[in-house]
């Protein structure tokens, strides 16, 4: 009995020392972790669609351009184009000139979308969240004139849903965070739920982007991300 069992244990050790195609065909299954890195060097954190911090030389500008995290499909244009610019903190953010309608793909409906803004003048944010076209798609709109919106546009009737009083004051940031979860849609602003609704209109568009109006630069965005729940 001993020799048969010590037989067994020699045979089940030779096996694993296979090569995988073979382990098989002895009955053996391994288990194993892959542990990849994402292109470009790193893998990016659990759940990361999007995100961009926008760093690269001053003047660069987006369209075409691929994000840190991206699903291949990097900045599109719908109109216009944002720039790279300088932080007072001495990163780097994106400013828009002359209005600009920019998105990226995401591949997934159900996210937290979540922008950094900082004016130094006068200025409106655009955060744009599953939409398909400049006709289709929801958004929040955020002004220095003290309120933030949420709004949605179909078949190009754009319709204000929900609205807040909200401080935007210069020379400050501010996160706008967006959660979307079948047809409940979260808007927080630092944290602090501002606005929701609940809603199936466009409830499957993947594609998440910014606008910015003619404000000649005065509003910057950053640290652009978008996760899966």
């Amino acid at each position: 009995m001993k020799r048969l069992m010590l037989f067994l244990i020699l045979a089940a050790l030779a096996a694993l020392a296979l090569p995988p195609s073979q382990q098989h065909a002895q009955g053996v299954v391994s288990v194993r972790k892959y542990t990849g890195a994402a292109a470009g060097g790193g893998a990016p954190p659990l759940g990361t669609l999007l995100s961009d911090s926008f760093e690269g030389t001053t003047g660069t500008t987006l369209a075409g351009r691929r994000l840190d995290t991206d699903q291949g499909t990097g900045w599109v244009s719908l109109n216009g184009d944002f720039q790279i610019q300088n932080e007072v903190s001495g990163g780097k953010a994106v400013a828009a000139f002359n209005g600009s309608d920019m998105y990226a793909e995401a591949n997934n409906a159900d996210v937290t979308m979540s922008v950094t803004l900082y004016r130094s003048g006068a200025a409106g944010a655009y955060l744009l969240f599953r939409q398909t076209n400049t006709n289709d798609r929801w958004y929040v709109n955020f002004e220095s004139s003290g309120t933030i919106a949420l709004h949605k546009g179909v078949g190009g009737v754009d319709t204000t849903v929900a609205s807040t009083s909200a401080t935007f004051n210069a020379f400050t940031n501010y996160v706008v965070s967006i959660v979307t979860s079948g047809s409940s849609i979260i808007v927080k602003l630092d944290g602090t739920t501002v606005l929701s609704t609940t809603d199936s209109d466009l409830q499957t568009a993947t594609r998440y982007g910014i606008y910015g109006a003619s404000n000649n630069g005065n509003l910057l965005h950053d640290n652009f991300t978008v996760t899966s729940p």
